[in-house]
């Protein structure tokens, strides 16, 4: 390996250490550490979610009791239920089949020191690239192995639906969302609600993919503002003083659905998710050389610091934005938020909240941003790169050697953070392989 990996070490180990060892992270001091059915029970009875069930009691003519059982079911539907013993015997399952699968998982030394100086003091967002499924079983054992707070992360509701893997992932700290439910005031409300109170009074960070979805062509995709505009809302209104979003590359020598995204790109439909189609995918790519994976931690950066001096978030608490249910469930909108007047006019509550979106925008780039610029450049997709520009002329080893050693020197100009080479850092070195 060569002198740039020193910083680096195995994310893990796969060992019966990690079934037995004390598991003692830094966590955020100022939560209050709330259990998961604690903080079900948080968010079912906060005061937005009582006013939206009272809301639509009042519409439908139905019972308080009927539509307060109606949030409780979609709360139990999305819920987590994060639990260090059921999650100890999955963490090692993962990390022997991840030492199956690749060759290596390593991760930056200097961001897991940063990750754990920041735990105490402000709530962490954790926001990995995602090229593959794999991106949600490197992280939380991980996290587990250097006593990290163990993220909740946010799962599209397919894999709950799979068959035991469901209730694992759930077990192990997923919390699921639908696909889409833009229209739908009542779920996006609870849903909302339960971020909101993840970044009070949890003493586990947030994981969700800021992309949204897979990037099946390795290049990365435009961010998704909904997740992360819940995250900032509590920091907007002054319900947390600050936080600290934390992106990750997640960089795959060969991603283990190379294949399907191939037929993706191509045009063929995406498989539905299933257990079924997971082992016997499973099953395919052990049988392959996946190479290797490695995970940067890149800088976190707190919002407080970055935006504060930006923004007005006394104004919030002059003019609290309160939803007018009644008025929405009437209307059926539910993108719009009423905010209460005051004396003070309104163009200024408006333009704070135009702010606030420009601010969420532009922390989404940014995540996406340093996410791309600290992903490993591996050989294999230079020479891949140097033989599609040759395509229908032969190209001997010695000139490809070269072509290859010039393109890492470009890439490094250009700003790459690493092209790895190992042996092929000489230039007389054999690799063709």
């Amino acid at each position: 390996m060569s002198e740039q990996y020193s910083p680096y070490l195995l994310a893990y180990k796969p060992n019966l250490f990690l079934l037995l060892r004390s598991y003692k992270p830094s966590r955020y001091a100022h939560s209050h550490q709330l259990t998961a059915d604690q903080l079900l029970l948080s968010v079912l009875t906060s005061p937005r979610v009582q006013r939206l069930i009272l809301a639509i009691a009042a519409k439908e003519e139905v019972s308080v009791d009927e539509v307060t059982k109606a949030a409780r079911e979609v709360l139990t539907d999305i819920s987590h239920k994060l639990s260090i013993p059921f999650a100890r015997p999955v963490v090692y399952a993962v990390t022997k089949l991840g030492a199956h699968l690749f060759d290596s998982i390593t991760v930056n030394v200097e961001g897991l020191e940063k990750w754990k100086a920041l735990a105490e003091n402000v709530p962490l967002v954790f926001t990995p690239s995602h090229r593959s499924y794999a991106d949600f079983l490197l992280l939380s054992p991980f996290c587990f192995a250097h006593d990290v707070p163990v993220p909740l992360v946010v799962a599209g509701e397919d894999f709950k639906n799979m068959t035991f893997l469901g209730k694992w992932l759930r077990y192990c700290g997923a919390f699921y969302m639908q696909r889409s439910f833009t229209k739908d005031l009542f779920y996006k409300t609870i849903f909302s609600e339960y971020v909101h109170m993840i970044m009070e009074d949890s003493a586990n960070p947030v994981e969700f993919f800021i992309e949204g979805t897979r990037s099946r062509s390795g290049k990365a995709l435009h961010p998704k503002m909904g997740i992360i505009g819940y995250v900032f809302d509590q920091f907007f209104r002054g319900l947390i003083s600050d936080f600290a979003l934390c992106p990750i590359s997640i960089s795959y020598e060969r991603p283990l659905e190379e294949d399907s995204h191939v037929l993706s790109m191509l045009g063929v439909g995406k498989p539905k998710e299933a257990s079924t189609s997971m082992i016997r995918g499973i099953h395919n790519v052990l049988k392959k050389q996946n190479g290797r994976v490695h995970m940067h931690i890149v800088d976190p950066f707190c919002v407080h610091e970055a935006y504060s001096r930006r923004l007005k978030r006394m104004l919030h608490s002059q003019y609290p934005r309160v939803e007018n249910f009644a008025q929405m469930l009437a209307e059926g909108a539910s993108k719009s938020i009423p905010v209460a007047r005051g004396s003070r006019p309104e163009s200024a509550m408006e333009e704070e909240l135009r702010l606030e979106r420009d601010i969420v925008r532009e922390s989404s780039y940014k995540v996406v941003g340093l996410q791309q610029q600290y992903m490993l450049v591996y050989p294999r997709y230079m020479v891949a790169s140097i033989l599609l520009q040759t395509v229908g002329r032969l190209v001997t080893l010695a000139q490809l050697t070269r072509d290859v050693l010039w393109l890492k020197r470009y890439l490094l100009l250009l700003g790459a953070h690493d092209v790895v080479l190992d042996a092929c850092d000489e230039p007389n070195a054999d690799c063709g392989q």
